[in-house]
């Protein structure tokens, strides 16, 4: 077990390094005895700087960091930014309650090298078509917790889309991932090498959609940032070098940009080309990790975040990398639930399909509904400008940190 002091040193540098890389009331809070429950309403400047800093690197839609923080004296509340969230598929908020589980988690984890437990309570409910600042969560920090070992690999975490190099689903580091999930009630993770094809077919073909329909198209590309100019005037969004593409790939996304373009390369190939792109990074993979929930509610989704959070953290930790397979299992989680957003027949015969090969293919229980998926393998060192960049703490806050 690292010292607190090894920990807050890690994190603290790694951090601050500017090349790197996030109803009812309910509660949920780590174990801590009685007389350690002191809340700590209003941290120091130094504390909040270093929890937001840490909340910042939680992984988000099209990196869209849709959260902004404010330090009060009842703790610290997250507000929703619903302009910068809206995307055809944040269908219910859904990827927006994802991402705020991975924001508490990795607060909670960098907490931990200060010492402190992390309380958080949800506030309200938000959905996809809210727009401007909704309050959605509030935490406390509470003295008497132990470094947690994650906090030490926090700020390595990031988005891997090349292709891998395979890996061992038979490694102790997939035992422990798997072990993961009995801290979540109702969530779960299932393990599968990616030897499926007709589950990879679905998926792949799924993932044209966000170039195959205008409103998600039009939510995509402005969060691309498709020239240096761009990159250098924002903290936000994929700079082009994240997604891998280059030379005539770039020429031809920039085109693209215009749904007239789009629509022309569409029908010269272009989706059935990433189609098959989409297959061969499946299955140059170790596996893929299905994030399950039996009981759908605002605080599974959030478990499920936070539970993504601490796998995607403890593979990068062990040189794995780390992709989202975000669509298919997300749309397939809203289908049961009749809260699909608005598309093509073709699409969403797809997605009823899904249900069923994810439910054979992963050999889910009877009430364990897919809800999101990663794909995994070994990697080598992502180059520095292949990172997303963040917001900076002074720009994620409102009012006074102090």
């Amino acid at each position: 077990m690292p010292s607190r002091q090894t920990v807050l040193k890690t994190l603290t540098d790694a951090l601050r390094e500017p090349s790197k890389d996030n109803c009812q009331m309910v509660h949920r809070s780590l174990p801590a005895t009685e007389a350690e429950r002191v809340n700590v309403g209003r941290l120091s400047e130094s504390d909040f700087r270093l929890v937001v800093e840490a909340a910042l690197t939680a992984p988000s839609g099209d990196n869209c960091q849709p959260f902004l923080f404010e330090n009060t004296a009842e703790g610290v509340v997250i507000h929703h930014d619903g302009d910068r969230a809206a995307h055809l598929l944040n269908a219910d908020a859904l990827g927006s309650y994802i991402t705020l589980g991975c924001t508490l988690e990795s607060a909670a984890i960098a907490a931990s090298g200060l010492g402190y437990h992390l309380n958080y309570a949800l506030l309200g409910s938000i959905t996809g078509a809210d727009r401007g600042l909704t309050p959605v969560a509030r935490f406390t920090l509470v003295p008497g917790a132990k470094a947690d070992p994650l906090a030490l690999h926090l700020s390595e975490r990031h988005t891997d889309r090349r292709p891998f190099q395979g890996g061992h689903l038979d490694a102790p580091l997939f035992r422990r991932i798997a072990a993961m999930a009995s801290a979540f009630p109702g969530v779960g993770v299932r393990i599968i090498p990616p030897k499926d094809d007709d589950l990879a077919a679905s998926i792949c073909w799924l993932d044209r959609l966000i170039w195959e329909h205008r409103e998600g198209h039009r939510d995509l590309m402005r969060w691309l940032r498709l020239s240096q100019t761009q990159i250098q005037a924002t903290n936000d969004g994929m700079p082009w070098p994240t997604l891998g593409i280059r030379g005539l790939e770039l020429v031809a996304m920039r085109l693209m940009r215009h749904w007239g373009a789009q629509r022309i390369a569409n029908a010269l190939g272009a989706t059935r080309m990433m189609e098959r792109l989409c297959r061969q990074l499946m299955r140059s993979s170790a596996g893929l990790v299905l994030i399950t929930i039996s009981e759908p509610s605002r605080v599974s989704e959030v478990d499920a975040g936070r539970l993504a959070l601490r796998i995607w953290v403890a593979l990068n930790a062990e040189r794995y990398g780390v992709q989202p397979m975000s669509i298919a299992p997300l749309m397939t989680y809203l289908a049961a639930q009749n809260r699909i957003p608005n598309l093509a027949p073709a699409y969403l015969e797809r997605i009823k399909g899904l249900a069923a090969q994810f439910t054979t293919s992963f050999g889910l229980a009877s009430d364990e509904r897919p809800f999101w998926m990663l794909r995994t393998g070994l990697s080598t060192p992502l180059p520095p400008n292949r990172r997303c960049k963040r917001r900076s703490w002074t720009d994620a806050t409102l009012g006074n940190p102090v």
